[in-house]
């Protein structure tokens, strides 16, 4: 555990106000590191936020070795599905897949998997940076898809070892220290896989986001809403949670605040998410969370259909464009 007077209290990273109300608390339900976060939300703003949190240099303590997104990736990525190229060709670009062909009355459906994928338009030339690129499974897939100019940050050290193996130019840090250093206008796409609600300061990261993304150009990112209906369900047992390592909880209205005047054409795709049912019944323990629990990801996958037709779902990914606006 960590002593108190380790702990820092931040100002609300969307407002800088300092008056806050306690939400939510609890444990590290997913690792079980000992380690326990508080929720609170702003007074002026409403942004809810983890408060008190380790300082940001030691937030590398939030990941033990087992963390997924940071091991071993697999070593080759497939092709995409003959129908997701075909509408890739038609759509986003990616003319060098093949001919697209006419559109099919799948192409709904795959608008939404190319969205919650995270798929830029393709820029022929275009470099690409992909912010908390983990074990590097994003840019295999963009390098399959015909990207050749890949970047990418990633906080630890072994993860971005692994991401080196793409070929990508990986830059070991923290986001919010590496980010500064590129020029701006320098990429055609950023993608940032669930990440911004992993960083102290997310505003402040996408205006940094913004300033290295060219005019045109698409941001890509995916993260957690807290107006979901398993957010409702649950209360503090929610997933979405993920105690300690998520230091901001959005709802909808944060969100689109975070891509206010420097995006336009913002786009939301709701992703499925049976595993955040699960997980969080597991970690409740009543009467119908051990019935959730023992329906599994299979189960649930009904209840997380309807959350994400609803717009209701905790994951959610985005697109958007960057304006011209400084």
């Amino acid at each position: 555990m960590t002593d108190a007077a380790e702990l820092e209290r931040p100002a609300c990273p969307r407002c800088g106000n300092h008056g806050t109300r306690g939400i939510a608390e609890g444990p590290d339900h997913l690792h079980a590191t000992g380690l326990r976060a508080s929720v609170v939300e702003c007074t002026r703003c409403g942004l809810w936020f983890q408060s008190p949190r380790l300082p940001r240099e030691r937030h590398h303590e939030l990941y033990p070795a087992d963390y997924a997104p940071h091991g071993e990736a697999v070593a080759a990525t497939s092709a995409p599905h003959p129908a997701l190229a075909a509408y890739l060709a038609r759509h986003r670009g990616y003319a060098h897949l093949g001919t697209g062909g006419r559109g099919t009355p799948l192409d709904p459906f795959l608008r939404w998997r190319a969205g919650i994928q995270l798929i830029p338009a393709y820029v022929a030339g275009g470099r690409v940076l992909d912010v908390g690129c983990g074990n590097g499974g994003l840019l295999r897939t963009l390098r399959a898809l015909g990207w050749t100019d890949l970047h990418g940050i990633e906080p630890d050290p072994a993860a971005a070892a692994i991401a080196r193996s793409t070929g990508a130019d990986v830059r070991q840090g923290a986001v919010e220290d590496i980010l500064p250093g590129f020029p701006a206008a320098h990429f055609d796409a950023i993608i940032a896989s669930m990440v911004i609600e992993h960083v102290a300061e997310p505003y402040e990261v996408m205006r940094e986001i913004a300033r290295a993304l060219r005019p045109g150009g698409e941001l890509l990112l995916s993260t957690v809403t807290r107006d979901s209906l398993d957010a409702r369900f649950f209360g503090p047992y929610w997933a979405g949670f993920d105690f300690p390592r998520h230091m901001t909880y959005f709802r909808d209205r944060d969100i689109a605040a975070l891509f206010a005047q420097r995006f336009d054409r913002l786009e939301r795709f709701h992703q499925l998410g049976p595993i955040d049912w699960v997980r969080s019944a597991s970690w409740r323990g009543r009467p119908v969370d051990r019935l959730i629990a023992r329906l599994g990801r299979r189960g649930m996958i009904a209840p997380a259909i309807v959350a994400a037709m609803t717009g209701r779902s905790t994951r959610v990914s985005l697109r958007a464009r960057r304006t011209n606006v400084p």
